[in-house]
């Protein structure tokens, strides 16, 4: 009879390689990006402030305006409207140039931001290369290197920097209300905390249904 063969055992003691798609630590890589973004947030502190102050001016200005063209309704004199006035074109042109401020100092701080970030991820990857990735091929790593962490920077300019400008605007405007109207500016708080809730569950929402 012949003697039954026997499977030997591996020895090989690694852990297994990571699946490729898959990253350690969680199902959230947004959030984990965030934290690792966190340590240039004085890079990006000039831009958000810029950003707030051009909305604040298009607020202002939309305000100003308003009262403007409802008092030169009742055709008063000439002296009673020209702060108004001044104060129009003077939120105008401030509204342009901070916007051109967001701009420049919102890319050139997230280009400065994503260059160390990178820099952080070579120094993470050096130890754990050519052993530590068998799971992803070349070409799989390399556009992981580039496109995932160029993928930062649309996460500053269009998530960060945006949503840290909404909020200043929506407090401003809220506490600008509530001392003309106490019950408006509750109201408009309110309803801007429930847009706030709303709008991005809505479009997540949406985005996992698409798939």
């Amino acid at each position: 009879m012949t003697p039954s063969a026997t499977v030997p055992r591996s020895t090989d003691s690694r852990p297994a390689a990571a699946t490729p798609g898959r990253l350690p630590g969680g199902s959230r890589p947004t959030l984990r990006l965030v934290r690792q973004l966190l340590p240039y947030w004085r890079r990006l502190l000039p831009a958000a402030l810029a950003a707030a102050g051009s909305e604040l001016a298009a607020a202002a200005l939309m305000a100003t305006a308003a009262w403007l063209i409802t008092r030169a309704a009742q055709q008063p004199p000439l002296t009673s409207v020209s702060l108004a006035i001044v104060a129009v074109r003077a939120l105008a042109l401030g509204r342009g140039v901070l916007r051109y401020g967001d701009r420049l100092l919102g890319h050139d701080g997230v280009l400065r931001a994503v260059a160390g970030f990178r820099t952080r991820v070579y120094e993470a990857l050096v130890p754990l290369a050519p052993a530590g990735t068998p799971a992803f091929r070349s070409g799989d790593l390399l556009t992981r290197l580039v496109d995932d962490v160029d993928a930062a920077q649309d996460l500053l300019l269009r998530v960060v920097l945006p949503v840290a400008a909404a909020v200043t605007v929506g407090v401003a405007a809220s506490v600008t209300a509530a001392t003309l109207l106490p019950e408006a500016g509750l109201l408009l708080g309110v309803l801007l905390a429930l847009a706030a809730v709303l709008v991005p569950a809505t479009v997540l929402a949406v985005a996992r249904r698409a798939g």
